[in-house]
């Protein structure tokens, strides 16, 4: 768990004035850009990441993902710095990824959000990795339903809450249509589609199962196959996949 006192610290430090930095007389912000350089549960691994970019001269903001990971991300960036600054990260051999701010997210409202990054989408998936099943359950700390999961990880109220709502709001594809971010049907209690997961590629789905929890699995096995009943794709672009 991270303390306030370290978020504190944080958020009223800034070793360099970004807009020296990129060789401005002044900072250009308010643009919908953050370059991400980790998330982290550990108080001491978040201390050292912290540490290692301030150090580069590049102003850091701590953006907590749920009740015990927090990720380390720049200040919101212009488009024209966005570039310098990934190569200073480059430089320094340190894995990033451009998101769209929390910040921006809000002011925009739902119709203009911008895709989640697949990479901060499998970074998500990661935190929750092994939390429980919950009927009903919508978040990392009460635990997950499988319609909760999908609209917890992917972060966008135009989803629907339950799997029947989805199934109306996806459109049917194919299987060999199928593409990372898709919707994947199942039915196996009720008369109807009554389970749903997320494709991430490769044969492969995320899904909060009744027994195991958030769980990452082949959707080749036999289990799954009897009881899969289709795929949908969301109306709205919810992931930008990588090139």
């Amino acid at each position: 768990m991270i303390s306030k006192r370290l978020l504190t610290k944080i958020q009223l430090v800034g070793i360099v004035v970004f807009g020296l930095l990129v060789g401005l007389s002044a900072p250009v912000l308010a643009v919908n850009l953050q370059i991400q350089v980790g998330a982290f549960s550990q108080e001491e691994n978040l201390r050292a990441r912290v540490k290692l970019v301030e150090q580069l001269g590049v102003e850091v903001e701590l953006v907590p993902r749920d009740a015990s990971t927090t990720a380390v991300r720049t200040v919101v960036l212009s488009d024209t710095a966005v570039p310098q600054v990934r190569k200073i990260f480059e430089q320094a051999g340190l894995k990033y990824f451009v998101v769209g701010s929390e910040r921006s997210r809000n002011l925009e409202g739902n119709n203009s959000r911008r895709p989640l990054v697949w990479q901060e989408l499998l970074e998500r998936i990661a935190t929750v990795e092994g939390v429980g099943y919950r009927w009903g359950g919508e978040n990392p700390t009460s635990g997950f339903d499988c319609s909760g999961l999908l609209n917890w990880l992917l972060m966008d109220s135009r989803i629907p809450r339950t799997v029947s709502q989805m199934i109306e709001w996806t459109r049917p594809v194919d299987q060999k249509e199928l593409e990372p971010g898709d919707f994947i049907y199942f039915q196996f209690r009720l008369n109807r589609p009554d389970h749903v997961g997320l494709y991430l590629g490769d044969g492969e789905f995320v899904h909060a199962s009744s027994t195991h929890g958030v769980i990452i699995v082949e959707l080749g096995r036999s289990y799954y196959q009897q009881r899969l009943v289709g795929y949908g794709r969301a109306p709205v672009q919810l992931v930008e996949l990588e090139d």
